[in-house]
């Protein structure tokens, strides 16, 4: 009797330490599949940098340099649109203005840095580095624009691909520009928008935070 006794109270501690630890180990599951699935990293504004789960297949990244670009050298990043460029073969000094891009302004004056423009412009800062060779694809019509700044599409060696890739497509890939224009050259429209849907579709940055993103920027 009392064996039976004692056999009844053990069976019920083990079930209940059985159903504690897996409580437990639930719950830890649970808060690390959290953690893993969004990557926030807070910036001094409080804006929120997301990245996704899913890595973007770039459409450029297949490609070798297109023909008849030219070869240059990384100055400076103004923002994350706007860079400072050396020709090689000349060695003038260039203001490019990337086409079919429109981020958030960050050094437009008047204007206080708009949510996210510190952080393309990081961005930019970060994949772009002083020194670095790029070379500098001009569409059809005017290479540049009334302020006299080159308008082109950027290509840099990407580390993480092993291969050339367009920073314009990476940035509307990543949520830190929308596909926006105001000139005629549209070469690669329909392959940064491509890029802006996935970028959307992840609720990427910019696309984080529901009706930031209009048609007029």
């Amino acid at each position: 009797m009392k064996f039976n006794k004692l056999k009844s109270i053990f069976l019920s501690s083990a079930l209940a330490i059985s159903i504690l630890f897996t409580g437990c180990s639930n719950g830890d599951q649970n808060t690390i599949t959290n953690q893993t699935q969004v990557k926030n990293s807070i910036s001094n504004n409080n804006q929120v940098t997301v990245e996704s789960n899913d890595s973007y297949q770039s459409l450029s990244a297949s490609k070798e340099l297109p023909k008849g670009s030219v070869k240059a050298s990384v100055e400076r990043v103004v923002d994350g649109d706007t860079m400072k460029l050396k020709i090689d073969e000349t060695g003038e000094i260039i203001t490019l203005r990337l086409l079919l891009v429109d981020t958030p302004e960050s050094v437009k004056k008047g204007v206080d840095p708009q949510p996210y423009s510190i952080e393309a412009s990081n961005f930019a800062k970060n994949t772009l580095v002083t020194g670095d060779t790029v070379y500098i694809e001009y569409d059809d019509g005017d290479k540049t624009d009334k302020y006299d700044r080159h308008l082109g599409y950027l290509w840099y060696y990407s580390t993480d691909t092993s291969n050339w890739q367009m920073f314009n497509e990476t940035l509307i890939s990543k949520g830190y520009a929308r596909v926006g224009y105001i000139y005629s050259q549209k070469r690669h429209l329909d392959e940064l928008y491509k890029a802006q849907d996935y970028a959307k579709s992840n609720k990427l940055n910019i696309w984080s935070v529901d009706g930031y993103v209009t048609d007029k920027g």
